[in-house]
């Protein structure tokens, strides 16, 4: 006679056992997530110049984008008008995303500007959790320091 699960599970005919019982993790959280109202935002810079017209065309991108993503804080950095917080990096081509958590970074480049490619890298690092092992050089790390500055000062007007 062949018995189906339920029949011979210690947890009895109207309990179901672990193995046939469906999960609820909605509580369980991978140890690499922390909620997102605990974490720092993570902030966007756009790194453009004025007299590029891709720049400018892709202004109305990242407008869409942070409309869509309220709890992201995007920050549009001309690199000319804002050559302080450039500093000496080397902008290879725009638009360069520099992307971190606080004044921790998490990306930067060069990415197409589309907003499909940058909505899913955004909330691709939005999920992720701060990855302190990475060496970022130093003029990477000091643009996401003051942009975070800039978008904290932001919050407040």
């Amino acid at each position: 006679m062949t018995r189906s699960h339920s029949t011979h599970c210690s947890a009895g005919p109207k309990r179901h056992c672990a193995l046939s019982a469906r999960l609820d993790a909605s509580h369980v959280r991978p140890p690499s997530i922390v909620p997102e109202d605990a974490r720092p935002p993570l902030i966007v810079a756009v790194l453009c110049a004025a007299w590029c017209r891709t720049c400018g065309e892709f202004q109305r991108v990242v407008a869409d984008l942070a409309a869509a993503r309220p709890r992201v804080r995007f920050v549009w950095i001309d690199i000319e008008d804002d050559s302080e917080l450039c500093g000496d990096l080397d902008i290879e081509d725009f638009p360069t995303l520099a992307v971190s958590r606080g004044a921790m970074p998490l990306h930067f480049g060069t990415s197409l500007p589309l907003a499909a490619v940058v909505g899913r890298l955004v909330d691709e690092l939005g999920n992720r959790a701060t990855d302190t092992s990475v060496e970022w050089p130093e003029t990477i790390r000091a643009l996401a320091a003051a942009v975070h500055m800039r978008a904290s000062e932001g919050e407040g007007a």
